[in-house]
């Protein structure tokens, strides 16, 4: 058995060496037993590569800020142009102001036409400052808007506010002129509002109020809104014990006193109360008829009359017959009642 095995091993090695010299006789080198790995990059090309990517991704974040950069500057020049746009319309406004004013100055001639809106008015209608506020009231016509939005305005009057609350429709009616002939001469004026325009406080009422919304949109002053609010509550509750002419007198003469001074105190004065509100008479009608008393003057006899009612806790201040609240106890006129004060009568 191991010459056998010892035979076979002697074979195999003989015929590997006739394979091999044939392969060196035929020119062609053998295989090695273990090939050659691959060659590896070398490391100075990796950080090259490396180099250029980040230099390729600084110059991308430069550019970005550049472009940065320039949308602002755009940015800024839009604003400063649109700035100058509102300071020349401004200055157009005051120019045509100025001029309107000594227009006016001037006796008009008999035949003189006026437009339907005054030369600043119109200007500033076209204005992108107004355009973008009457966005904001649309169903107020444009040229009882812009009167409002024009502040201050010695032009505009407290009685055409219930103009506000009339469409389009009737817009050129109410804004026409009225000639009067006063010395020989022609005076062109515009339609002023008068008692006809305000049959009650129901008309009064919403026309004042959006002229106080006009005013707080345009001028962000809430301390003025508010005291144009409480005048209106105090108008509301004077039209609940005086007559409704005089207490229209009182509400449109202390608007045009308030309307263009930004200081005022829109406060109601009681002297101008007194000189110009007449009280309501008591009605004999029972309350579920639902009807209110006419007006009557109080006489000079009853106002200065002592109200035994109010003595007696049975009438509320102010007294509805005009007569005085005091105490009617003898030798005293204090301004309490006599069955509260003096417990000994």
């Amino acid at each position: 058995m191991a010459r056998a095995t010892t035979s076979r091993q002697l074979a195999n090695a003989a015929a590997r060496q006739a394979r091999n010299s044939t392969a060196g006789a035929a020119g062609v080198a053998a295989p090695p037993a273990n090939p050659p790995r691959p060659a590896t990059p070398d490391q100075p090309l990796v950080n090259e590569a490396i180099d250029t990517s980040i230099e390729a991704l600084n110059r991308r974040l430069i550019q970005d800020q550049i472009d940065h950069n320039a949308a602002i500057a755009r940015q800024n020049i839009a604003l400063a142009e649109q700035t100058l746009q509102f300071a020349a319309a401004a200055e157009e406004r005051r120019i045509n102001q100025e001029t309107l004013e000594s227009q006016a100055r001037l006796a008009p001639t008999p035949n003189q036409s006026l437009p339907a809106v005054d030369l600043s008015s119109e200007s500033l209608i076209q204005s992108l400052a107004f355009i973008d506020f009457s966005s904001k009231f649309p169903a107020i016509p444009e040229k009882q808007l812009v009167r409002v939005f024009k502040w201050p305005n010695r032009d505009y009057e407290a009685c055409e506010i219930y103009k506000l609350l009339i469409s389009n429709i009737f817009d050129a009616k109410d804004d026409r002129y009225e000639g009067t002939l006063v010395g020989g001469t022609v005076t062109y004026l515009r339609k002023r509002g008068d008692r006809r325009d305000y049959p009650s406080i129901a008309t009064w009422s919403p026309a004042f109020l959006q002229y106080s919304l006009i005013r707080l949109v345009a001028n962000q002053n809430i301390e003025l809104h508010l005291k144009q609010q409480n005048f209106h509550a105090k108008i509301v509750r004077l039209e609940r014990i005086y007559a409704w002419d005089g207490v229209l007198g009182l509400a449109l003469y202390l608007h045009q006193s308030y309307i263009n001074d930004p200081a005022a105190s829109w406060a109601i004065p009681t002297e101008e109360t007194d000189a110009r509100c007449v009280k309501k008479s008591i009605g004999t009608s029972s309350p579920s008829t639902n009807r209110t008393s006419s007006p009557r003057r109080v006489s000079q006899a009853a106002a200065t009359s002592i109200c035994r009612q109010y003595n007696s806790g049975k009438c509320e201040s102010p007294c509805s017959w005009g007569r005085l609240h005091q105490c009617d106890r003898e030798g005293c006129t204090g301004a309490h009642m006599s069955s509260s004060f003096h417990k000994d009568k």
